[in-house]
């Protein structure tokens, strides 16, 4: 049987490289073109399959089919022992009592794949089975605290809206599961989503509008793709060539701005595409927005003027599991606040969900510390009248002013979110802090030097008898409970 497959994949292979040849692909790059192509005819006939019980069939053996058309046999086996392991931990009660274990086991599990990815082929660029590992771990985790939430014995306890949104109360079915699992439209590049969406989305009829709101994203998403298509003039080696320094340190910061900016873009194209396919199928739907398959919050992103906000926008599913899964699990204090040290397990988590390579740990660390830095910042001259917006009626002046302030903002939020991309780009440790040696490290040196800046400009603004702001801890400022908390008792 193995053997019938293994030599059918192989003829298929074949086609797939004569397809990459005729349209100058890599050849893992035309698998996942020809993909989200094929996705969109399964989410077209996907709401019209009566039978949640044919959908779950349906659902999980195209996505069988997807993963060894992506990846192969041996990836194939890989990705299926996940969930499979997971399910038998929940069904047997140790997941189910206990979805720390299912978190923990799965973050090792998929970080054995990566370090074999990367020791395997290290900075090869390719599409690989890790990203969907991410995908796969990303719905195990969610599905095993859902299910905890669901329990009889949590009845009592208050839940955000989230959570009761989420929870699951009954036991899911094998097939049910692995339904959710290999989900065909999110397996390459996700997102990952929460199970009780995809669970009402068997069970009711999909909303009509979804026609409306799929092709408003097709519509977006093409010409956000051109980077992939077009050779830019902006790219990482650039940062690296001797010649980059001799540059004045404006043109090597604007290069830095546009080359992560362009890259941005083809994470724009490729999430819209994918959302607006998981729309056509109807999955998704929470009765007012598709919100729980939306991976960013584009003018969220690109009008950011805080560092946290543009995370908050930015791959949301991965937000959403970091946020409710992760940082509000944590630890409590007698008030009931998470505690603070969860913030930078929440980093760390980022860090280790990506992979094992220098550049991911040096992004999210030097992120954490540049909220950290914005919010002392924030919390000294936030309060200041000339900070805030003026009341209304605002004259022309007020106006221009407060033009002038939202400006700077928004540039020193954006240049310091791309500065650091740098790192996210190259990966490498060595070639990250070159880049970063490059650009003067003028990200890191403003973001420590602002700080007493701050305290100073504080001081002079109160000697001229402007009013001191409110001394607010920026390390205690918790999510909303309304949002976010999660299963304090009553």
């Amino acid at each position: 049987m193995m053997e019938a497959v293994v030599s059918v994949l192989g003829r298929f292979n074949a086609l797939v490289e004569r397809g990459a040849a005729l349209t100058g692909l890599r050849i893992d790059f035309f698998k996942t073109v020809s993909q989200m192509v094929s996705m969109i005819y399964f989410s077209l006939l996907f709401p019209y399959i009566r039978s949640p019980t044919a959908k779950h069939v349906v659902s999980t053996m195209v996505g069988i089919l997807l993963v060894l058309y992506m990846y192969g046999v041996k990836s194939f086996l890989y990705l299926l022992a996940l969930p499979v392991i997971t399910y038998v931990l929940i069904r047997v009660g140790v997941g189910r009592k206990h979805p720390t274990v299912i978190l923990v086991f799965t973050l090792l599990y998929k970080s054995a794949g990566a370090i074999e990815s990367l020791m395997r082929c290290y900075l090869c660029w390719v599409i690989d089975q890790t990203g969907t590992a991410m995908i796969i771990s990303q719905k195990c985790i969610s599905s095993a605290w859902d299910i905890y939430d669901g329990l009889p014995e949590n009845g009592d306890k208050v839940m955000g809206r989230h959570t009761q949104a989420c929870k699951i109360v009954q036991m899911p079915t094998f097939l049910e599961y692995m339904g959710y699992i290999f989900f065909p439209p999110t397996l390459v590049v996700g997102p990952g989503f929460e199970m009780a969406y995809y669970l009402n989305a068997c069970k009711t009829k999909a909303p009509s509008r979804r026609f409306k709101d799929a092709l408003r994203c097709y519509v977006v998403a093409p010409p956000m793709l051109l980077p992939y298509f077009v050779k830019m003039p902006w790219t990482s080696e650039g940062l690296l060539a001797a010649e980059f320094r001799q540059h004045s340190l404006l043109y090597r910061m604007m290069y830095m701005h546009i080359l992560a900016w362009v890259a941005r873009f083809r994470y724009y194209g490729i999430w819209m595409m994918a959302e607006a396919t998981i729309i056509l199928s109807g999955v998704g739907w929470d009765g007012q927005t598709w919100e729980p398959v939306t991976n960013l919050h584009f003018f969220g992103c690109e009008l950011a003027t805080n560092p946290s906000r543009f995370l908050e926008n930015w791959n949301v599913s991965v937000q959403r599991l970091i946020k409710y899964y992760i940082h509000t699990r944590g630890p409590r204090d007698e008030q009931g606040h998470v505690m603070l040290w969860m913030f930078y397990v929440s980093f760390g988590f980022s860090a280790l969900w990506h992979g094992f390579y220098p550049g991911y740990y040096m992004y999210f660390l030097s992120f954490a510390f540049l909220i950290y830095s914005h919010r002392q910042i924030g919390h000294r001259l936030a309060g200041f009248a000339i900070f805030q917006r003026g009341p209304e009626p605002r004259t022309p002046a007020r106006r221009l002013w407060d033009g002038l302030v939202w400006l700077a903002k928004w540039a020193y939020v954006q240049l310091s979110i791309n500065y650091l991309g740098a790192a996210f780009l190259l990966l490498s440790g060595s070639q990250s802090i070159a880049a970063w040696h490059a650009l003067d490290w003028w990200g890191h040196v403003a973001w420590i030097g602002f700080i007493p800046l701050s305290m100073v400009t504080a001081k002079a603004l109160h000697a001229l008898g402007m009013s001191w702001p409110k001394p607010v801890s920026p390390s205690t400022v918790q999510p909303s409970p309304s949002d976010s908390e999660q299963s304090k008792t009553k």
